[in-house]
């Protein structure tokens, strides 16, 4: 019996090629429910503690980066505004409002059943 070997290195890379188009679909869904869940949050947060001013500009720039990696999808959850890092940590003169980092750990479980077990 002969075993025609370039034929099993396609369908491993086609399956391979598969397995990372799940991963990447898999971690835009996580990406964008972490996106929402701390937009949501914002919106509470301007009835409560959050200074009332900033939060419409301030959640407008809540949005997710996705880089391919050969060994999977990496990505992350932040703000475009120039300014959010004093927010999310305060300064010397004012408190901090950690909006982002707040959501996403209480977000944890859900973020973790979107993604499956593979990545945790």
């Amino acid at each position: 019996m002969k075993i025609n070997s370039f034929q099993i290195q396609s369908n491993i890379s086609e399956l391979v090629n598969k397995m990372n188009e799940s991963a990447e679909k898999k971690m835009e869904e996580a990406l964008e429910h972490g996106k929402n869940a701390t937009q949501n949050n914002l919106e509470g947060a301007a009835r409560g503690n959050f200074p009332a001013e900033r939060t419409s500009r301030y959640k407008e720039s809540i949005d997710y980066e996705m880089k391919k990696k050969t060994s999977g999808p990496i990505g992350g959850v932040g703000s475009t505004d120039q300014k959010a890092h004093l927010l999310e940590k305060g300064t010397i003169k004012t408190r901090k409002y950690p909006a982002i980092r707040t959501t996403l750990t209480q977000e944890a479980r859900a973020i973790k059943r979107i993604l499956g077990s593979r990545w945790f």
